[in-house]
């Protein structure tokens, strides 16, 4: 292989299963590859959601401390370099092509999955990186999840709730004890959840972490045009709103606290960070006249937490809505909270595997009884819909699946190549 492409169509075909919970295979790469171990300190992000935004923060406020970060993200929305971030620049193609190379060559005849491949990856650039920090995000679950071969110094654990059931378990107490195996011994383990899942407790007990809790060992309060941040050591008052849920932007405040004796922030780099934050596809705004606003929201818990922020929001005029979702989604809980929400929605299937089939769609919003709606062979069809009924007062939302926003960033994409 030569290409960044062709490495990506081979992985893709060389382990039988597209996600194969567990950990020996990967580890026996890592450490023939000896990339399990490093100098600087690593931060595990996992939970049902909220991850992306959190180590969004993370990144924004160290890089504003002067710190070198490398970050490891999944999945991707338009290009695998955007997974592997290296003081703020995405990989190279080279760059990767070299560590997939390294990869094939030091494994032998262990058979990885294309997220094995990734991550192995993304550990291979960063030990060649000269790094001051490193913030992995865990792909699914945690204990059994790639990322969790490498030893954290902080873990944080964002929420908790329903999703990927055929893998984790179908109640949120099962699911915990899964997202709860990225904590470590005597290192501080950070929850989100008010109030916390019980299997999430007695897991950092068995682990012997240092657990911090959200609302009872650190707090935060949103004020009109700032908000304030504390836990037993440190008060910050007067920060500036960042762009995301502001429960994320505090668990990453707590890590960076944690951290301070080998990573040492002022208040000047926080704020700096808080101002700057991107989480791309997070409640994004990527155009204007009308507002385009799109969100990788795919779950329950993540609908919630999208129609709560854009009802916090408000729009002018008629909502406009562009859906979409995977058959291995909950795609009736994630439509839920959107029952009483007076839109216009745009429907279609997604061009991917595991796509929800139309008809399929169409029965939840029916039987929910969410109109009016229209259907559409593609979601290009769908956004281009929207765009020709959204007057330029009114808002376009696109929301349940990495694929449906993916789809639509992608003519976006197209859109400004095509520019003069």
């Amino acid at each position: 292989m030569t290409t960044l492409t062709e490495w990506l169509n081979w992985i893709e075909q060389q382990h039988p299963k597209a996600i194969d919970l567990s950990l020996d295979r990967v580890r026996r790469a890592a450490e023939i590859l000896n990339v399990l171990h490093f100098e600087c300190p690593v931060i595990t992000v996992g939970g049902t959601n909220g991850k992306g935004s959190t180590v969004a923060t993370l990144a924004a406020i160290y890089t504003a401390a002067g710190y070198r970060c490398g970050v490891y993200t999944s999945p991707h929305l338009l290009h695998h370099n955007e997974r592997i971030v290296i003081a703020g620049e995405k990989v190279k193609d080279a760059d990767l092509c070299a560590a997939f190379e390294a990869i094939e060559k030091a494994k032998g005849s262990i058979s990885l999955t294309y997220f094995e491949y990734s991550t192995l990856a993304a550990l291979y650039c960063f030990q060649r990186s000269h790094l001051d920090v490193i913030i992995l995000e865990v792909g699914l679950g945690g204990r059994l999840d790639a990322v969790n071969i490498v030893d954290s110094d902080v873990a944080i654990l964002t929420t908790v709730d329903l999703d990927h059931t055929d893998y984790l378990g179908d109640t949120r107490e099962a699911i915990g004890r899964e997202k709860a195996g990225i904590f470590r011994a005597d290192k501080p383990a950070i929850y989100g959840d008010a109030p916390p899942v019980s299997t999430v407790l007695s897991s950092a007990k068995d682990k012997g972490a240092h657990l911090l809790l959200a609302a009872h060992d650190f707090h935060y309060q949103e004020n009109d045009v700032d908000w304030q941040w504390e836990n037993k050591a440190v008060h910050y008052s007067h920060l500036p709103k960042p762009k995301i849920v502001l429960s994320n932007a505090a668990l990453a405040l707590e890590a960076i606290d944690g951290l301070q004796a080998k990573l040492p922030v002022d208040i000047d780099a926080i704020s700096q960070g808080l101002k700057t934050v991107c989480a791309p596809a997070r409640f994004q705004c990527i155009a204007e006249n009308p507002k385009i606003l799109i969100d990788v929201a795919h779950n329950p818990q993540a609908s919630r937490n999208l129609h709560q922020q854009l009802t916090h929001l408000g729009w002018q005029g008629r909502l406009h809505i562009v859906f979409s979702h995977l058959a291995t989604k909950d795609g009736l809980g994630t439509l839920l909270p959107w029952q009483g929400c007076e839109a216009s929605w745009y429907l279609a299937p997604l061009n991917v595997e595991n796509a929800t089939p139309l008809d399929q769609i169409l029965a939840n919003f029916d039987s929910l009884g969410i109109t009016p709606y229209q259907k559409y062979g593609t979601i290009e069809g769908a956004y281009r819909a929207a765009q020709q009924n959204a007057k330029p007062e009114e808002t376009i939302l696109v929301f349940g699946s990495f694929h449906t926003v993916a789809a639509v960033m992608q003519i976006q994409e197209n859109m400004r190549c095509l520019l003069p």
